[in-house]
């Protein structure tokens, strides 16, 4: 008595297609389609929690340092984001918005 019995074809911990997990969106690089520069894996995630939607991803930057401290942090908000694909997720830079370090976005 699965939930193939039932007629679904996912496993009820999947969500339906045109959505994403959470835990998925982390496994995801991060990068610039006006460039191609990567810009990392997102780390956090800021939620309305009068709508229940995704407002921004943040990306933190690369170490520097000797790994004691980060270049940059990208805070991606959620209209930047052009595509999510298997493997990446393709952002306008032009929207981001850079915190901490020197980097140049």
């Amino acid at each position: 008595m699965g939930f193939a019995k039932k007629g679904k074809g996912t496993p009820p911990h999947c969500p339906p297609p045109g959505r994403i997990s959470a835990s998925a969106l982390r496994d995801r690089e991060v990068v610039s389609v006006s460039d191609g520069r990567r810009l990392g894996y997102v780390c956090d995630m800021e939620i309305d929690i009068s709508t229940g939607r995704i407002c921004s991803l943040t990306v933190p930057g690369e170490l520097k340092f000797f790994g004691f401290a980060r270049k940059n942090t990208w805070i991606i908000p959620w209209d930047a984001i052009v595509r999510i694909g298997n493997d990446i997720i393709l952002v306008n830079t032009a929207c981001v918005e850079q915190r901490g370090g020197d980097g140049d976005l």
